[in-house]
C-alpha cells in the first residue's frame, strides 16, 4: 500500500523498471486464449491476505463466503458510518476507507465479472455464487455513491462551511427531482441531509485540488515517517493525498476515457448479461437443475471422469491386472474422489435502503434474487451518478479555473492490484490520470463497450447499445419471493429513472432513437416495456398534504407521457425528414410506430375497472386522474385549438391514422356513454351516482383526513378530464364528420362517415340532455363550488397565525399539474418551511408547538388550494360539455332524415328549449347566495325552471369565486345559445325589419324576466362576499361575466319589446336585489378602461379594465331598458331616482366623472345612460361633468396648437386627427342636452356646451375639410351645435346669458357656423355624384349666373367643380355591386332599367352607405341652420346669412331623388313578370368578402333597405330646406322692418334674389300640390305641402313690397 504510487508515477521510471514492465505485459494480447492466461494475479502467499483467500482458496471451491462477508460488512459500515477520512491514520500512510473501496472496484468487481485484464475469469460452483459475489460488490459501490455529497466549488477567498454544503446538497436533490426526472428513485440515491459529516466534507472539498500528503509527526503511532522519507529519497516527489471514495467512483463512472471507466463497463455487462431481463429465468432453471441433481444423487453427483475411472478399474480386475486388495484400495480412493460436500442452505441478509433496515434473509442459492439485486444496484448506481453529475462537473470546472493548467486536477489510485515481477519495480508504478468526465447521457449513447460478443448475448443489437436493454427493465417485475414481497417495482423504477433522466437531458428525436435502438426503429420494444411497467401493481401508499411523496412507477410513467405529449425537438423543427417528428409519448401510447402492446390499451383497461376501484381507491386515484388526462390529450390532438407542435406531431408517420383508429375504437365500444353513465348516472333506484357521493364527501370537507380529501380531489379531476374528452368527441362528431382516416396497417381504410357520426352524436346528446333525468342537469346540481360545511380548513387558516408574508413568498411554489388547470395556484413547500422553522431550544415545548402550528397551517393552505383547483376544474369541464352539447343540438335537426324529423318534430324542439332554459336557470341558481336564493324563490322566480331546493348539499354551501367563474362563463354561453336558438327555431333574423318579429320569438317574456332576475341575483351575491372598495376581489370577474350575460338578455328583450321590470309584478325585495347589483357594478366600473392594452402598466390593471368594461356594459343595458319602458311603466324612473341617492353610487359616479380626463373613452357611454334620467343628470352636474369635459378640451387644444406651430409649412394639419375621446364626449353632451331638465338647468348646461364647442372650433373645421372621413363624428358635432342652440332659443332676448353667448359673435362662433353652412351647401348640391344628378331648372341656373356676373372682383368657375364625393376612398366601390340609385334624371333611369347587378355596376353597397350617412349629416345641418335663424335675427352685426340659390338647389336635388326612389320602391314591391325574370337571373358576386355568388333576391332585398333609408332621409331634408327658406324669409322681413341699419335698397335687393332663386325650385318640385317625402316612411306629405304654400305666400308678400 505504501508503494502503489511510488512517489514518481509517470515521471522518471528507471530503465530496468521499464524493461520489467514491458516483460510483464508480454502475452497480454487480445488474441490470447483464457487457457494461456494466468489463473491469479498474485502469488499464492498468505502475506497477501484477502487477495490470497480470494484467488487461491475460494476460487478453487467456486464459492467466496469470506469475500462476501467482508463486502457485506464493508457496505453496512459505509451505510451506517460513512467513509471516515482518518481511518487508520495512526498506522497507515494512506488513511481512510479508500484502500477497501479500491479493493472492491479495482479487484473484486473486475475479477467477479470477468472484466480483469491479463488473468483468467474466476470459477464459480454455480450461478448463485456468481450473482451473489457481484451483488455484494455492487452494494459497496452503491453505498459509497449514495453517501457521497458533492461539495460546492472551492473559493480562494473563503472556506466552505457545512451550511453551504447542505444548501448545495439540497439544490442537487431538487435538480435531480425537477430537472433530471429522477423523482421515482430520489429517496434511494440520496442520503439524509442530517447524516452529512463535517470531517468527510473537509476531505471531499480537498478532492478538487491536488494536495500532497503531509509528513507525519515523529513519535506518533508506529512512525511511518521513515518509510515516507525512504520513498521521497528514492523518487524525490511527495506522496499525493488520495481522493475520497465517492470522488473516485463518480469520476470513474463518468470518465470520458474508455480505459478509465471500468465501473461503467462492468455495469454495462451486468445489465446486458445473458440477454438482459429475458435471461433472468435461466438463472432459476440452472439452480433448479442443480437442486434436482443433488436431490437424486445426494453427495455423489454423476461425473463422467469418475465413471471412466471406475470402468478402468473393473477392466483391470477382469483381466487380472490387479489383485483383489489392490482393486478394493483403488475403488475406495475413487469413491472418496467422487464424494462432494452438500452445501447447507444459508439465509443471507441484504441491505435495502427503501426499507430502512436489512432484510429478514434470503436463500444463498436463490440465484434469481441475487441477480435481480445486482440489476437493481447497477441501475441505482447509474441514477446516483446522473443525479450528481451536474454538481460534480460544475465543481470540476470551478476547480480547473482556480488551478493553473500545469496542475490540472488528477487522480491516483491508492493501491495497484498487479502482482510482483522478480527483479522489477514495474508493479509498483501506476499511471496518474487527469480527471476528465462526460455526461452520463453521452456515455450511455456513445461509449463503446469493451465486452466481447462471445461473452454478451445481445442478439442483433450492437454491443454498445445499453439503453434499449435498460428500457426493457422498465417493464420488469421481480420474480424472487423476497424482492417480490419487498419491492416488486424496484428494478423497473430504477430503470425508469434512467429513461426519465435521458428524456430530460436530451433532444426528443435523439432520445427516442437511443431508447428504441437501431434494430427497433418503430419502438415496439419500448412501447411493450412501458406497457408492462404501467401494468405493474401500485406499490405503497401516497403521502399527501404537501410532504414528500413516494412516487409509484405507474404514476411516474403517466407523468412522463404527459410531460412529453406536445414536445417537439427544436433542432429538427424545420427538418423535412419524417422521423424528425418522433415523440416519445406517442410511441409509448402506440400512436407512433406499430406496437399492439402499448400504454394506451393498458390505460383503457385500468379505467374500465368494473368496480371503479382504480378511480376511487385513495392509493391509485391520482394515477387514474393522469389516465383520464392522457385520454383527453390524445383526443385533443388535431382538435379545435391545435397548436403548431400538435400539428407537427400529427404529421409523423401513422399518428393521425392511429389517433382516429383509437377514437373510433372508443366510439364503437360506447366508451363515452358508459363512462358518463358510470360516474354521473344513478347506480340503482336508491343509489346515487359516484359524482354525487364524491361531491357530498367533498362538501363535508374532510380537511382533517388528507387521504379522503385527496381522493375526492383526484376523482373530481378524473371526471373533469372525462367531461373535457367528451366535449372533444362532440366537437369531432360535428366538425370532423366527413373526415376519412389515412391508410391503416394492412392497407385498410377506416372511414368516419356522416351517418355513423350522426348516430353517435344522437346517442351522446340523448344521454346528456334527455328528460327528465338529464345527466348534465343532474351533475350541475352536484358540482361542489368550493367552501365546505365542515369548516376544518377555514378554522385553521384563520385561527393559526400564518408565517410572515416574506416567508410565504419565499416558500411559495406553483401548484404542480397541467398549466391550463393549475396556473395561478400557489402552494407552500412544507419541507422548506419546516427547515426554516428551527428554534434554538428544541426542548422547549413552545418551540415544538410553533413548529406544529406552522406545519398545520401550511397543510391546511395546501388542502384549500387543492380543493379550489379541483372544483374549479370540474365546473370548467362541465361548462365545456354543456356549451358543446347545446351547440351541437341543432345538428340533429339539420341532418336528420325526413322520417326522423317528422317523428320528432312534435317533441324535439320543446325538449331542447326546456333543457336549455333549465340548465341556464340552474347555473344561475348555483351562483346565488342563500339569502338571494330564498328572496327570489319566495316570489316564484323558479317556477317553470327548477326548484331551488333540489340543488342538494353542494348548492347551499358558500361559493368560492374561482370555482364559480367557469359556471358564470357557461351562463353567458348558454344565454347566447338560448337566444340564437330562439332566432333559428322560428326563422327570425336579428335586426329584421319585420314588424311582427316579436310575435315569433321562442322565449316568453316571463322567462326573460326570470333569467334577468337570476342574473341580477347572482351579481348581487358577488357583492356579499366581495372585498372593500379599491381592492379587486375574485368575485369581480364573475360579476363582470354575468354582467355580459345581462347585457345579452336585455338586448334580446329590447328587440322583442319585453318588459323585465314592472311596478305591478316586481316586488320591492327583488328591486332591492336589483339596486344592490347596480351599486356593485357601479363600483366595478370605476376602474379606467383604455383602448389599447399597452396603456395598462401591468396585467392586474388590464384585468381591472376588462372587468370595468363588462360592468359598464351591464349598467348601460339596464338603464337603456328602463328608459325604453318608460312609456309603459314608471318603475324605471322610480328605481333610478332611488338608486341615484345612494352614497355608494354617488362615490362611484364621482370617480367615473374624473375618468373623463384620463383617456377613458368608454366611460362616456355609461355616463350617457345615466343622463337619460333626471336624477342622473343632477348627479353628474353635481360632480362637475361639464367642467371635466372643458378641462380635457383645453388641454387638447393647447397640445394641438403646439403641434401645429412646430409643423408650419408642412401638412401637419392634414396629419392631425381628432382626439379619440371627442366622439364619446360629444355623445355625452348630446345626451345631457336631451335629458329631461328644467329650463334653467338646461340653459346652464347649454352655456357650458357652447364654451366647449368653441374650444373645438379648429378641430371641427378640419373635420369638415376632410369630409366624408369621420362622418359620424361630424354628425355628432353638428348635433351638439343644434341642441345647444335649441336649448338657448327659449331664453329671453335681453338675457345676459344670450348676450355673452350666441348674440356675441366672435371668430370661433363664426368658424363653427360657417363650417356647418358650407357642408350643408355641399351635400345638398351633391347628394350623389355629379354624373348621376338630373339637370337643375334653367331658371335657377340663370339666377346663379346673373348673381355671379354682378361680382366685379371674383371669378367663378361654373364648370366641372370637385365635390365631396371625390374624397371617398376606393374601398367604397368594393362590396356587393348594386344598381345606381334613382335621382330623377332620364339618363339614370335608362341605366337603371337595364338592372345591372353584376361587376360592371358603377354603384356598390359602400357608396349607398356614404350616401345615406351624408343625407343624415345634411338633415342635422339643416336643423342647426333653422335654429340659428332665431339668433341671426337678433344680432346687431350684419353676419352672413343663407344663400337662396344653395337652398333652392338642395330642394330640387332632394325632392327629385326622394320621388325617384319612391317610384323604384313601388316597382320592387309589385310581383310582376319582369321581377320574376330578375329573380331567375344568374347571381351577383360580392368582391369585398370574396364569397361565392349570392342569389339575386339577396341583392334586391339589400337594395330595398338602402333605398328606404335614403329616400326617407332625403325627403325630410327637402322638407326641412323649405322650412329653412321660410324661416329665412320671415327673418328678412322682420329685419327690414326693425333694423334701422339696413337700407331699403339692400333689403329689396336681398328679397329679389331670394324670390328669383326659390320660385324655380317650387315650380320644379310642385311641392305645394304634391308634397315631398317617401311614402314608405309612414309620414304624410301634407306638412311639406303646407310649408311650401306658406313659403309661396311669404314670397308673394315680398313681391308686393318690391312693387
Amino acid at each position: 500500500q505504501y508503494s502503489s504510487y511510488a512517489a514518481g508515477a509517470g515521471n522518471a521510471m528507471p530503465a530496468r523498471d521499464r524493461v520489467g514492465q514491458q516483460q510483464a505485459t508480454v502475452g497480454s494480447a487480445a488474441n490470447k486464449n483464457n487457457d494461456q492466461l494466468p489463473a491469479s494475479t498474485f502469488p499464492a502467499s498468505p502475506d497477501y491476505g484477502m487477495i490470497f483467500q480470494f484467488e487461491h482458496v475460494e476460487s478453487k471451491l467456486g464459492s467466496y463466503p469470506a469475500t462476501e462477508g467482508f463486502l457485506y460488512l464493508l457496505s453496512t459500515l459505509v451505510k451506517v458510518a460513512g467513509c471516515p477520512p482518518n481511518l487508520g491514520n495512526q498506522w497507515r500512510l494512506r488513511p481512510g476507507v479508500g484502500p477497501y473501496i479500491e479493493y472492491v472496484t479495482d479487484f473484486v468487481l473486475p475479477r467477479a465479472t470477468g472484466m480483469a485484464n491479463d488473468v483468467r475469469p474466476v470459477k464459480y460452483a454455480g450461478v448463485s455464487e456468481e450473482c451473489r459475489l457481484v451483488e455484494r460488490a455492487l452494494e459497496v459501490v452503491e453505498a459509497v455513491l449514495v453517501r457521497y455529497v458533492v461539495p460546492p466549488p472551492v473559493s480562494k477567498e473563503k472556506n466552505v462551511t457545512l451550511e453551504e454544503v447542505k444548501a448545495r446538497y439540497r439544490a442537487t436533490v431538487k435538480m435531480a427531482k425537477v430537472e433530471m426526472g429522477l423523482l421515482p428513485v430520489l429517496s434511494e440515491i440520496f442520503c439524509d441531509i442530517d447524516s452529512i459529516d463535517e470531517e468527510e466534507m473537509s476531505s471531499a472539498i480537498q478532492d478538487f485540488s491536488n494536495v500532497s500528503l503531509p509528513p507525519s509527526q515523529d513519535g506518533i503511532g508506529p512512525n511511518p515517517a521513515n518509510q515516507n522519507q525512504m520513498l521521497e529519497a528514492s523518487f524525490g516527489n511527495p506522496v499525493p493525498l488520495a481522493k475520497t471514495p465517492g470522488f473516485g467512483i463518480l469520476s470513474n463512472l463518468l470518465s470520458s476515457s474508455s480505459t478509465n471507466n471500468n465501473l461503467f463497463q462492468i455495469i454495462q455487462k451486468v445489465l446486458s448479461q445473458n440477454g438482459g431481463p429475458k435471461g433472468i429465468p435461466t438463472y432459476a432453471e440452472k439452480t433448479h437443475s442443480r437442486s434436482l441433481a443433488t436431490s437424486l444423487f445426494r453427495e455423489t453427483p454423476p461425473i463422467i471422469e469418475s465413471a471412466e475411472e471406475g470402468t478402468m478399474c473393473m477392466a483391470r480386475r477382469e483381466r487380472n491386472l490387479v489383485d483383489e486388495r489392490g482393486y478394493e484400495e483403488a475403488v475406495s480412493v475413487l469413491r472418496q474422489g467422487m464424494i462432494r460436500p452438500l452445501e447447507p442452505l444459508l439465509l443471507l441478509s441484504y441491505f435495502e435502503r427503501s426499507g430502512g433496515c436489512p432484510s429478514g434473509g434470503a436463500s444463498s442459492s436463490d440465484a434469481v434474487l441475487w441477480r435481480e439485486r445486482s440489476l437493481q444496484l447497477s441501475l441505482r448506481i447509474l441514477c446516483a451518478a446522473a443525479a450528481r453529475e451536474e454538481a460534480f462537473m460544475q465543481s470540476l470546472k470551478e476547480a480547473s479555473g482556480i488551478a493553473s493548467s500545469s496542475s490540472q486536477l488528477s487522480i491516483v489510485p491508492t493501491l495497484l492490484f498487479k502482482g510482483p515481477i522478480h527483479g522489477s519495480f514495474a508493479h509498483r508504478f501506476v499511471k496518474e490520470e487527469k480527471v476528465s468526465v462526460s455526461r452520463l447521457s453521452n456515455l450511455l449513447i456513445t461509449q463503446a463497450s469493451s465486452l466481447s460478443a462471445a461473452n454478451v448475448h445481445y442478439g442483433r443489437r450492437s454491443p454498445m447499445e445499453i439503453l434499449p436493454t435498460i428500457v426493457e427493465y422498465v417493464g420488469y417485475r421481480a420474480c424472487s419471493s423476497s424482492l417480490s414481497n419487498d419491492d416488486p417495482q424496484g428494478i423497473a423504477r430504477s430503470a425508469f429513472g434512467i429513461v426519465s433522466y435521458m428524456t430530460h437531458t436530451m433532444p426528443q428525436v435523439e432520445c427516442v432513437h437511443s431508447l428504441s435502438g437501431t434494430d427497433d426503429v418503430n419502438g415496439i420494444r419500448l412501447a411493450n416495456a412501458f406497457s408492462k411497467g404501467l401494468s405493474l401493481p401500485s406499490s405503497g401508499d401516497v403521502e399527501r398534504g404537501g410532504g414528500r411523496t413516494t412516487v409509484d412507477l405507474r404514476a411516474a410513467i403517466l407523468d412522463l407521457i404527459l410531460s412529453n405529449m406536445n414536445i417537439m425537438d427544436s433542432t429538427t423543427a424545420s427538418s423535412s425528414n419524417k422521423n424528425s417528428n418522433l415523440n416519445l409519448s406517442l410511441m409509448m401510447l402506440g400512436l407512433s410506430g406499430s406496437s399492439r402492446h402499448n400504454c394506451l390499451n393498458v390505460i383503457l383497461e385500468l379505467i374500465a375497472d368494473s368496480d371503479n376501484g382504480f378511480v376511487l381507491d385513495p392509493k391509485t386515484c391520482s394515477s387514474a386522474t393522469k389516465c383520464f388526462e392522457i385520454l383527453y390529450r390524445v383526443c385533443e390532438l388535431g382538435g379545435t385549438g391545435t397548436t403548431t407542435a400538435q400539428s407537427r406531431l400529427l404529421a409523423a408517420p401513422n399518428v393521425r391514422a392511429r389517433q382516429l383508429h383509437f377514437m373510433n375504437k372508443l366510439r364503437h365500444g360506447n366508451f363515452w356513454q358508459t363512462q358518463i353513465a358510470t360516474y354521473l348516472g344513478m347506480r340503482g333506484p336508491s343509489t346515487p351516482s359516484i359524482f354525487h357521493e364524491v361531491s357530498n364527501s367533498f362538501c363535508l370537507g374532510h380537511g382533517d383526513d388528507l387521504e379522503v380529501s385527496g381522493r375526492d380531489n383526484d376523482v373530481l379531476h378524473s371526471i373533469s378530464w372525462l367531461l373535457k374528452g367528451l366535449a372533444m368527441e362532440l366537437h369531432y362528431l360535428v366538425g370532423r364528420r366527413d373526415i376519412k382516416s389515412a391508410s391503416m396497417m394492412g392497407g385498410g381504410v377506416l372511414s368516419y362517415g356522416t351517418t355513423s357520426n350522426h348516430h353517435q352524436l344522437q346517442s351522446l346528446l340523448h344521454c346528456l340532455l334527455s328528460q327528465p333525468n338529464s345527466l348534465l342537469l343532474t351533475a350541475l346540481h352536484d358540482i361542489p363550488l368550493g367552501k365546505s360545511s365542515n369548516g376544518f380548513i377555514q378554522e385553521r387558516l384563520h385561527s393559526i397565525a400564518a408565517p410572515s408574508s416574506d416567508v410565504l413568498r419565499d416558500l411559495s411554489r406553483p401548484m404542480p399539474g397541467p398549466v391550463e388547470i393549475c396556473a395561478g395556484y400557489e402552494m407552500i413547500d412544507i419541507e422548506r418551511l419546516l427547515s426554516l422553522c428551527h428554534y434554538p431550544n428544541n426542548s422547549d415545548p413552545s418551540s415544538n408547538t410553533s413548529l406544529e402550528n406552522a406545519r398545520e397551517w401550511a397543510t391546511a393552505w395546501n388542502s384549500f388550494v387543492c380543493r379550489v383547483c379541483a372544483c374549479t376544474h370540474i365546473s370548467q369541464a362541465w361548462s365545456d360539455v354543456v356549451r358543446t352539447a347545446l351547440i351541437c343540438s341543432p345538428f340533429i335537426m339539420v341532418n336528420d332524415d325526413i322520417a326522423m324529423v317528422e317523428q320528432q318534430q312534435a317533441t324535439s324542439f320543446c325538449m331542447n328549449t326546456r333543457v336549455v332554459m333549465d340548465i341556464l336557470c340552474t347555473i344561475l341558481l348555483r351562483l346565488l347566495s342563500p339569502t338571494n336564493s330564498d328572496a327570489l324563490g319566495q316570489y316564484g322566480i323558479f317556477v317553470g325552471a327548477v326548484d331551488h331546493h333540489d340543488v342538494g348539499t353542494a348548492g347551499r354551501n358558500p361559493v368560492e369565486a374561482e370555482c364559480a367563474m367557469s359556471l358564470s362563463i357557461a351562463a353567458l354561453s348558454v344565454t347566447d345559445i338560448l337566444i340564437e336558438s330562439s332566432y333559428q327555431d322560428h326563422a327570425i333574423v336579428p335586426g329584421s325589419v319585420d314588424e311582427d318579429a316579436a310575435a315569433g320569438f321562442g322565449i316568453a317574456e316571463e322567462d326573460v324576466a326570470r333569467v334577468c332576475a337570476l342574473i341580477v341575483g347572482a351579481i348581487s351575491s358577488c357583492a356579499e362576499s366581495s372585498s372593500t372598495a379599491g381592492r379587486m376581489s375574485p368575485n369581480d370577474g364573475r360579476a363582470a361575466v354575468l354582467s355580459c350575460a345581462l347585457t345579452r338578455m336585455l338586448a334580446f328583450s329590447e328587440e322583442a319589446s319585453y318588459c323585465i321590470i314592472s311596478q305591478s309584478s316586481t316586488p320591492s325585495s327583488i328591486l332591492d336585489i336589483y339596486a344592490n347589483a347596480v351599486a356593485y357594478l357601479f363600483g366595478l366600473s370605476t376602474l379606467p378602461v383604455f383602448d389599447s392594452q399597452e396603456r395598462y402598466s401591468n396585467a392586474h390593471e388590464a384585468k381591472g379594465g376588462a372587468i370595468a368594461l363588462a360592468a359598464r356594459s351591464g349598467l348601460s343595458s339596464l338603464f337603456g331598458h328602463l328608459k325604453s319602458i318608460e312609456h309603459q311603466d314608471s318603475v324605471g324612473e322610480l328605481f333610478c331616482s332611488n338608486i341615484f341617492t345612494l352614497d355608494t353610487l354617488s362615490t362611484a359616479v364621482a370617480r367615473l366623472v374624473n375618468l373623463i380626463t384620463c383617456d377613458d373613452n368608454d366611460v362616456t357611454y355609461l355616463l350617457q345612460q345615466i343622463a337619460l334620467f333626471g336624477g342622473g343628470v343632477q348627479l353628474l352636474a353635481k360632480f362637475g361633468i361639464t367642467t371635466k369635459l372643458l378641462d380635457f378640451a383645453m388641454a387638447y387644444v393647447q397640445e394641438e396648437r403646439q403641434f401645429l406651430s412646430s409643423n408650419m409649412g408642412t401638412n401637419g394639419a392634414r396629419q392631425l386627427k381628432p382626439p379619440s375621446l371627442l366622439n364619446g364626449h360629444l355623445s355625452l353632451i348630446n345626451a345631457l342636452l336631451s335629458s329631461p331638465l328644467m329650463s334653467s338647468d338646461r340653459v346652464a348646461l347649454a352655456v357650458d356646451s357652447y364654451r366647449l364647442l368653441k374650444v373645438y372650433c379648429g378641430t371641427f373645421e378640419r373635420l369638415l375639410q376632410s369630409y366624408p372621413s369621420n362622418n359620424d363624428l361630424t354628425i355628432k358635432f353638428i348635433e351638439s351645435l343644434y341642441l345647444t342652440y335649441t336649448a338657448l332659443k327659449n331664453e329671453s332676448t335681453g338675457s345676459n346669458v344670450l348676450g355673452n353667448t350666441l348674440l356675441h359673435v366672435d371668430d370661433s362662433l363664426l368658424t363653427l357656423e360657417r363650417s356647418v353652412l358650407r357642408i350643408a351647401c355641399q351635400i345638398s348640391a351633391f347628394p350623389f355624384p355629379s354624373h348621376l344628378l338630373p339637370p337643375l331648372p334653367i331658371e335657377l341656373i340663370n339666377v346663379e349666373k346673373i348673381h355671379a356676373s354682378q361680382m366685379k372682383n371674383i371669378t367663378i368657375n361654373l364648370g366641372n367643380e370637385s365635390t365631396w364625393w371625390d374624397n371617398i376612398p376606393d374601398s367604397a366601390s368594393k362590396g356587393l355591386p348594386l344598381p345606381s340609385p334613382p335621382t330623377g334624371s332620364f339618363d339614370v333611369q335608362q341605366r337603371f332599367s337595364s338592372d345591372q347587378y353584376g361587376t360592371d355596376s358603377i354603384w356598390s353597397e359602400g357608396k349607398y352607405q356614404y350616401a345615406t350617412s351624408s343625407a343624415k349629416c345634411l338633415e342635422m345641418s339643416i336643423l342647426f341652420l333653422i335654429s340659428r335663424v332665431h339668433f341671426v335675427a337678433q344680432r346687431d352685426l350684419s353676419t352672413f346669412c343663407i344663400d337662396a340659390v344653395a337652398i333652392a338647389k338642395g330642394v330640387c336635388r332632394c325632392s327629385d331623388a326622394s320621388r325617384a326612389i319612391q317610384d323604384r320602391l313601388n316597382v320592387l314591391s309589385r310581383p310582376e313578370t319582369d321581377m320574376t325574370k330578375m329573380l331567375d337571373s344568374s347571381n351577383v358576386m360580392d368582391e369585398s368578402s370574396q364569397r361565392d355568388q349570392l342569389p339575386l333576391s339577396h341583392a334586391l332585398n339589400l337594395e330595398r333597405e338602402y333605398l328606404f333609408q335614403l329616400g326617407c332621409t332625403l325627403g325630410q331634408c327637402a322638407e326641412k330646406l323649405v322650412c329653412l327658406a321660410l324661416q329665412d324669409a320671415r327673418r328678412m322681413a322682420t329685419r327690414s322692418s326693425l333694423s334701422s341699419s339696413v337700407s331699403t335698397s339692400e333689403s329689396f335687393h336681398e328679397w329679389a334674389y331670394f324670390i328669383r332663386a326659390m320660385t324655380p325650385a317650387l315650380d320644379h318640385t310642385e311641392m305645394e300640390t304634391k308634397g315631398v317625402g317617401c311614402a314608405f316612411s309612414g309620414e304624410s306629405a301634407e306638412g311639406s305641402k303646407s310649408m311650401a304654400q306658406a313659403l309661396r305666400q311669404e314670397m308673394d308678400k315680398m313681391k308686393t313690397f318690391l312693387k
